[in-house]
């Protein structure tokens, strides 16, 4: 059995009936979405890197990092009061 066989077993997974890479996946998105002043920086870094590919070769991975960033420093650095 090779190797996609044993990462469809769900025996011993945190989640009765989920793989592991379907609880990692849970897991991170539970995270990052978590907070509600960051979800708007979390979706834009989400779409960002599932659109996939390199544009100007840089890849979608660091374009989604960078996307990210972005649309969080706004909120950090408005003055509060």
């Amino acid at each position: 059995m090779g190797l996609l066989h044993k990462s469809a077993d769900t025996r011993g997974s945190p989640v009765p009936g989920q793989t592991y890479p379907t609880v990692s996946v849970m897991g991170a998105l539970s995270g990052g979405f978590a907070v509600p002043g960051q979800r708007f920086a979390a979706v834009v870094t989400l779409v960002v890197t599932a659109s996939g590919g390199a544009v100007f070769g840089i890849g979608a991975a660091f374009r989604g990092l960078a996307a990210g960033i972005g649309a969080q420093l706004p909120k950090r650095l408005k003055p509060r009061g």
